[in-house]
């Protein structure tokens, strides 16, 4: 799947609406206010945020010809998200995975750097 399959409806449509008008790139970012970004740094990274090309929505990812035995799925759970959810469980429903959670928004790198450094450490 894209990530243009995963958005709401309301994204969808209004992805679909800027291709069809060759808008690119098709939509401005989401706040940070959105991602629940911690309330200090959500200026920053709104200044920092630019909008994502056309086809960062639309080309679907496919892996072939390689087995990953290690794999983590981290979890920022203070950004509700039912799609985030839905991996998580699918992740958890497959051999060899590891779940992780943070109690952040969606940007962890912002609200928890440490927490993320530690969990990639464990997951290499």
């Amino acid at each position: 799947k894209s990530l243009a399959d995963n958005v709401n409806a309301e994204r969808r449509a209004a992805l679909q609406e800027a291709k069809a008008k060759g808008t690119e790139p098709p939509l401005p970012p989401l706040s940070a206010e959105h991602f629940n970004v911690n309330p200090a740094d959500r200026g920053w990274v709104d200044a920092m945020c630019t909008p994502q090309p056309r086809k960062t929505y639309e080309t679907r990812i496919e892996i072939t010809g390689t087995t990953i035995e290690k794999r983590t799925y981290i979890r920022a759970a203070g950004y509700p998200s039912p799609f985030f959810d839905a991996a998580q469980a699918r992740c958890a429903a497959q051999p060899g995975f590891v779940i992780r959670r943070l109690d952040c928004g969606h940007d962890a790198m912002v609200d928890e750097p440490n927490a993320v450094v530690d969990l990639l450490i464990e997951a290499s």
